[in-house]
């Protein structure tokens, strides 16, 4: 505890030590710096990688900027703190001493210093807002200038023509480049070098992948006798089963590559680079399938990680399958017709083909995701008018659209939102797998038996921590894809996230500055500080007070009281979080007695009421108690409201401020002692003296009566049809006091029905006229 306690303090004084350091900046060096960066952004010249550097050189000026501004602003206080201490110029004639007047004229020239130093800070932050500006605008130009470069339009019959016959040329030449290669005595030679070996660690590699994906299908895959398998579960067979069927085979293609390479086999020939491509769109295909694959489980639906339906399910799973093959069998001829140099018209018409293929299977997928595959064909016409086959038109029309641009010459500018489009729907799926398997580890990690094992933890506080991780991890992931998104359709994502920044850290409503980030740090460190305060009342509760010899209504009180000083010491740490100092908090207990004045008064009433219970202490826990028409035992007194349980098990609250300002009776104040009073009636006629032996030898037989002081029998009243007597006597324990009159009762009919005594009740006489 000393130790923390020293390190506690040595952390305070070196932060109390960077406060008080004023290192300036030289405002003038660093306008000299954004002039030149100025002139560097306006040339024209600089290149994509140059203004992410910029950005992040900003980015760090503007942050020392800020902290120097912040401690002038500071160093301007404690010198306006000076002048005002100094007291007013005298404005009457009389002459100041000269000493005051002299230590005045160094405050005010230092104040005039510092609050020059905050308007070029002021005034640097301006042009770096400026500069950030004009980095935007080029980066928005340059992407508009890449995407919206035409090309002749393919819609023409002539240039549709060319290009077909350049593709079909390009097509002819892939096809047929093995043949050209062999024929070239290099090729030749290096087939009979190497074919030998080649085909020897192909097979044997084969041999190996398929064995070891049996292995791993069989042994760690989907198991047909799991019935119900948890989320947890179909994870670990999903992930054994992409290692099967995407990893294994990946894998596989890629040492081919690497070992065509080590060979020598790629080089700058039309069939290598074919080959290699082939390769690896192949390697491609082979990773997306096993993925489309898991996560739809065609074949094994309650492994499925998507919930749709098994048919549905099986349609996705083909047309993805088909939308993969023929995306990457467009891009294959794409790359290899960018790498060989081809004319740009073979390019440009095979983004016009992929942009084609792209549509066709945005349409086919969003069909297969919306066809109701349950629906009956009697109904098919009227599914027309739904409002999913309205989205689906929409949305096929939309792609029908972005592929008609590439034709009219827009070809960048289709690749583009087809590009974007298909990443961003891959982005929301990879995020919501990665949010859902997160959360289901973490839940699974929260319950397991160690943490009530070894740290006494319940499964409901791990409940509570599993919401609350969820509810905080949820929102992080969706801001974190919906950056993801934003940067895939160009959008400065940097400055963005520096805008985000400024405004979480620190923005100014009407001249006050206000941080967001402070502010929720600060709630944040009064609920934890609260927590706190709360274990180590409950701790003092039952490892200090219990010890003592202290009754349950001081141990209580003391209870009551840490609790109450734990939350005002939260409060004061969150507003000192939050950057509080004392004048804040006069400013908070100034609103604060305003709003008591237009509404709180019933809070602070019952606040104070608390406080004067549990120091004056008119009841404690377990007194039986009559408040405001309510009776019950006092079961909890806190700082606003008090607790009482009815005899019917009901809990009532009652607030403090209600106790205080109305009658109480508390039946245990002085102790728990208590008088009952049973009445009963006899016939007139009876024998008066009988009665009172009876009733006196009835009470004194019971249990729980005091002998001292003694029962007695008072003859009440002459009543309009019986003698009426009541018994009275005591009780130690005012608990016992139902049973005792109960039991009473009983005696008195049985004993008076032995005796021959009656016990009357009222008659009433009709008079019937006719």
């Amino acid at each position: 505890m000393k130790k923390i306690i020293f390190l506690f303090a040595l952390l305070m004084l070196f932060s109390f030590e960077a406060q008080a350091q004023t290192a300036m900046l030289n405002y003038t060096k660093v306008s000299g710096e954004l002039s030149r960066l100025e002139v560097a952004l306006k040339s024209g010249k600089v290149t994509s990688e140059e203004t992410v550097e910029y950005i992040k050189n900003l980015n760090e000026m503007r942050g020392k900027i800020s902290e120097d501004r912040k401690v002038t602003e500071s160093n301007l206080s404690f010198v306006q703190k000076r002048i005002e201490a100094l007291g007013e110029v005298p404005t009457d004639g009389s002459k100041e001493a000269y000493s005051i007047t002299q230590k005045r004229k160094i405050f005010n020239d230092e104040a005039t210093s510092l609050k020059s130093k905050i308007i070029e800070a002021d005034v640097v932050t301006a042009k770096i807002d400026e500069l950030d500006n004009i980095v935007l605008t080029i980066r928005n130009q340059e992407l508009l200038e890449n995407i919206l470069d035409k090309q002749g339009p393919l819609i023409y019959p002539t240039n549709f023509l060319n290009a077909t016959v350049a593709f079909v040329g390009f097509a002819y030449d892939v096809v047929h480049s093995p043949i050209d290669w062999l024929q070239n005595n290099q090729g030749r030679e290096v087939v009979k070098k190497n074919m030998q070996e080649f085909l020897m660690l192909m097979v044997l590699s084969l041999t190996l992948a398929i064995f070891v994906s049996l292995i791993i299908k069989k042994k760690l895959g989907y198991q047909s006798g799991i019935e119900k398998p948890d989320y947890s579960a179909k994870l670990m067979a999903s992930l054994w089963t992409f290692v099967s069927y995407g990893v294994i085979p990946s894998s596989l293609i890629g040492g081919f590559i690497l070992l065509m390479k080590d060979l020598g086999l790629i080089d700058k020939s039309l069939f290598t680079i074919s080959l290699y491509y082939f390769m690896f769109y192949l390697l491609l295909i082979s990773l997306s399938q096993s993925v489309v694959r898991v996560l739809f489980a065609p074949e094994n639906a309650k492994w499925r990680l998507l919930e749709v339906g098994n048919e549905k399910a099986k349609a996705l799973c083909r047309a993805m399958l088909l939308s993969i093959i023929l995306i990457a069998s467009v891009s294959f001829f794409k790359s290899i017709a960018e790498e060989t140099a081809y004319p740009k018209q073979v390019v440009d018409y095979l983004i016009m083909l992929s942009s084609a293929v792209k549509a066709f299977s945005i349409i086919l997928v969003i069909h297969r995701f919306t066809y109701d595959y349950n629906i009956v064909k009697n109904d098919e016409e009227d599914s027309e008018t739904t409002p999913v086959f309205k989205a689906v038109m929409l949305l096929s029309i939309f792609a029908l659209g972005v592929f008609s641009i590439s034709l009219f010459g827009y070809i960048k500018l289709s690749e583009f939102i087809f590009n974007r489009l298909i990443l961003s729907v891959l982005t929301i799926l990879s995020f919501y797998i990665v949010t859902r398997t997160v959360r289901v580890m973490v839940k699974k990690f929260l319950f397991l038996r160690f943490w009530n094992k070894n740290f006494r933890l319940s499964r409901k506080l791990m409940s509570k921590l599993n919401f609350w991780f969820s509810l905080l991890f949820t929102p992080i992931m969706v801001f974190i894809g919906s950056m993801v998104i934003l940067a895939l359709w160009g959008v400065s994502v940097d400055l963005l996230l520096q805008n985000i920044k400024r405004f979480l850290i620190e923005f100014s409503v009407g001249g006050v500055k206000v941080s967001i980030v402070s502010i929720a740090f600060g709630i944040f460190v009064f609920f934890v500080s609260l927590y706190i305060f709360k274990i180590l009342k409950k701790y003092i509760l039952i490892n200090v007070l219990t010890k003592t010899e202290v009754d349950d209504g001081i141990k209580n009180s003391l209870s009551s009281g840490f609790g109450f000083v734990g939350f005002v010491a939260s409060a004061l740490f969150a507003i000192s979080v939050m950057g509080g100092s004392l004048g804040n908090i006069a400013l908070i207990a100034g609103a604060l007695s305003f709003g008591v004045g237009l509404g709180f008064q019933n809070i602070v009433s019952n606040l104070v009421s608390g406080i004067i219970i549990l120091f004056e202490r008119p009841f404690r826990i377990g007194d039986w108690v009559v408040i405001n028409g309510q009776e019950g035992i006092v079961k909890q007194i806190n700082i606003r409201a008090t607790e009482i349980e009815t005899f019917d098990k009901s809990s009532v609250i009652i607030p403090n401020g209600t106790i205080l300002s109305s009658s109480l009776t508390n039946r245990t104040y002085h102790n728990r002692m208590s008088r009952i009073d049973v009445a009963v009636g006899v016939a007139y006629g009876s024998d008066v003296k009988q009665v009172r032996d009876l009733l006196l030898d009835i009470v004194i037989s019971q249990k729980y009566v005091m002998t001292e002081p003694a029962p007695f029998v008072i003859f009440e009243n002459l009543g309009a049809s019986s003698l009426d007597f009541t018994v009275k006597c005591y009780t130690f324990d005012v608990s016992n006091k139902g049973e005792i009159a109960n039991n009473i009762r009983e005696q008195i009919l049985e004993r008076f029905e032995a005796a021959g005594i009656d016990i009357p009740f009222p008659q009433m006489v009709v008079h019937s006229q006719k």
